[in-house]
């Protein structure tokens, strides 16, 4: 069985007419089951004459759909496996994982507004969509919520009145199944094209969530506990000795942010703050912004 790249190799050796190759181990296991080409004195290369180009197309042949012109083979990978399977007969094949692709998202209020048209989901609905799908969607802002367990209940969190006003399109930050990545640069793009529209960040309060704030750009508000919250009894001190190495991050760097983020990180530090999401949302707690940038 041929990988993509090995029929590539093929199709670039026929269509450069190379009539010396080197002579790889995936190669030479070919050439011992097909019988084409001539070895060199050293047996490192392969000497290749016009039927044997023509038994190579006939191999390559065997694996891709018979409209296909060799030189297509050579272009890069289209990153959708329906579109690459179009060349290819291999349902794994493509440039990357199908879920590389899709964001989990959903609104505040229900309904998820596309330009396409208005998805009146239930309220805990969460939707998985192919990026290019939410590329010009309604939303008047974008709220990235840090862990996944929360998506179906971030309607019932303590939101500020102006996220809730804003009624974002709410992303999820990814994991090993949806690319944190894909999640990413769709927001800078978003962020990019849509200036108008605000960044809102969810994280859990506590250094390893201050920290992942820090990777994106242009955040409007940080939605963290009232300061109150912090002082009382909602921390899980095991939690913050696990950061230990992020809370030190975030003290060496301090001065890189502004007054805003150094009163909260001197607050966290002194209250070996470490509050989830969950926790956030299943008790209630009071929530506010934070200006970063």
């Amino acid at each position: 069985m041929l990988k993509i790249k090995q029929l590539q190799t093929l199709a670039n050796i026929i269509l450069q007419k190379k009539v010396k190759v080197t002579l790889s181990k995936w190669l030479a296991e070919l050439r011992d089951t097909y019988g084409f080409g001539i070895l060199d004195i050293k047996g490192k290369h392969l000497l290749l004459s016009e039927q044997d180009y023509q038994t190579l197309e006939w191999i390559i042949r065997q694996y891709i759909a018979p409209s296909i012109e060799l030189d297509q083979l050579l272009k890069p990978n289209a990153k959708e496996r329906i579109q690459t399977s179009a060349i290819f007969n291999d349902d794994k094949a493509g440039a990357a994982k199908a879920g590389e692709e899709w964001l989990l998202v959903r609104s505040i209020l229900g309904p998820l507004k596309l330009k396409q048209a208005i998805v009146n989901n239930p309220v805990s609905a969460i939707c998985v969509m192919d990026k290019e799908t939410l590329v010009n969607h309604q939303h008047q802002a974008l709220l990235v919520v840090e862990n996944k367990a929360l998506m179906k209940s971030i309607h019932q969190a303590k939101l500020p009145e102006e996220v809730i006003r804003m009624d974002p399109l709410v992303v999820y930050r990814g994991d090993e199944y949806f690319s944190t990545r894909t999640s990413l640069d769709f927001i800078k793009n978003q962020l990019k094209e849509h200036p108008e529209k605000p960044l809102y960040l969810f994280t859990d309060f506590d250094p390893k969530g201050l920290v992942i704030a820090m990777a994106y750009p242009s955040i409007k508000g940080f939605i963290v506990p009232t300061q109150e919250i912090v002082w009382q009894k909602h921390t899980n001190l095991d939690n913050f000795i696990k950061q230990t190495e992020s809370m030190r991050t975030l003290e060496l760097n301090a001065m890189l942010w502004n007054t805003n983020i150094q009163h909260m990180i001197r607050l966290m530090d002194k209250k070996q703050t470490a509050i989830t999401q969950e926790t956030m949302v299943a008790r209630s707690l009071p929530l506010t912004t934070i200006s970063i940038n």
